[in-house]
C-alpha cells in the first residue's frame, strides 16, 4: 500500500455484472455493493465501482459494458456471461496499482488472479459454498477471503477456515419505516429456487396463521422445475398470493 493517510482510501469494488449497482430488482451482491459503495463515499473514500454504464451509484464507475448482462442478455446483445466477467476482473488487476485496496465480490473467480494485483487484495464469497470452491480455497489458502455467515463456511477444512473472516452484509435501516404494530401478512421477496427456499417461508407463514404475499420469479430451468413442483400447487390466492 502507498504511504498515504489512512483517513481517505482508493477503493475498488468489483461485483458481478448481471444487475446494475444499485439493481432495480434482481441483484442482491450488486445491492449490497452498492451499499458499502454509497457508506464508503459517504465517509469521504474515493471509490471506484467496476460494472456496467448504467449504474446509478455515488461512487465513480469505470464501465465495462453499458448495460447490465440481466437485460442485455433479454435483448439478445450478450450471451455469454463469463467473456465480460474474466474482461471486468482483467480491468480492475491492469488498474489497481491506482487503488489502496482491490475488493472483489465474484465469487471465487478471482481468487486465483489475486496474487497479480499491485495493491492488496480481498475477495467476498457470497453465495454457498460447493466442493469446487473448497478445493480452490485450499488451493490459494493464503489468499485473504471474507464470508457472509458462519454457516456460509461451515463445510471448509478447519486449518483453511480459520483464516476467514465473517462479515456480515450490511443494511441500510433508514430505508425503512419502522412500525411497532405487526402486518397483516408475511412477504418473501427472492428467486423461487431452492437456493432461496421460499417453500420455508410458505411452512412459517401456514404456522403463523399469515397469508405470505411471494414476489420473485425462477430463474433457470432447475428453478422453474422447483417453482412448478413446490411453490406453484402451493399458491391459492388467499393463503399464498404470487405477485410474479
Amino acid at each position: 500500500m502507498n504511504a498515504r493517510s489512512t483517513s481517505r482510501l482508493r477503493i475498488a469494488l468489483i461485483p458481478p455484472l448481471w444487475a446494475r449497482v444499485a439493481p432495480s430488482t434482481m441483484g442482491g451482491v450488486e445491492f449490497i455493493v452498492h451499499l458499502l459503495a454509497q457508506e464508503l463515499v459517504k465517509r469521504g473514500h474515493d471509490v471506484t465501482v467496476f460494472t456496467s454504464s448504467d449504474s446509478p451509484t455515488a461512487a465513480r464507475v469505470v464501465p465495462l459494458c453499458e448495460c447490465n448482462l440481466i437485460e442485455a442478455m433479454e435483448r439478445g446483445r450478450a450471451w455469454e456471461y463469463e467473456y465480460y466477467e474474466t474482461c471486468n476482473i482483467a480491468e480492475a488487476l491492469q488498474r489497481s496499482d491506482s487503488f489502496d485496496v482491490v475488493h472483489f465480490h465474484v465469487g471465487c473467480y478471482a481468487i486465483p488472479l489475486g496474487a497479480l494485483s499491485r495493491s492488496p487484495v480481498l475477495h467476498t464469497l457470497h453465495n454457498p459454498i460447493t466442493p469446487d470452491a473448497i478445493w480452490l480455497l485450499e488451493r490459494y489458502a493464503e489468499a485473504p477471503v471474507t464470508a457472509v455467515s458462519h454457516s456460509q463456511i461451515a463445510g471448509i477444512p478447519d486449518q483453511r477456515r480459520s483464516r476467514m473472516q465473517v462479515i456480515y452484509n450490511g443494511c441500510d435501516f433508514g430505508a425503512q419505516e419502522f412500525s411497532p404494530a405487526p402486518g397483516k401478512y408475511l412477504a418473501f421477496l427472492g428467486r423461487m429456487g431452492p437456493g432461496k427456499s421460499p417453500h420455508e417461508a410458505i411452512r412459517i407463514a401456514k404456522q403463523s396463521g399469515l397469508p405470505l404475499v411471494l414476489a420473485g420469479q425462477p430463474l433457470d430451468q432447475e428453478e422453474h422445475a422447483y417453482f412448478a413442483e413446490r411453490i406453484q400447487p402451493l399458491i391459492d390466492g388467499r393463503n399464498v398470493i404470487h405477485i410474479g
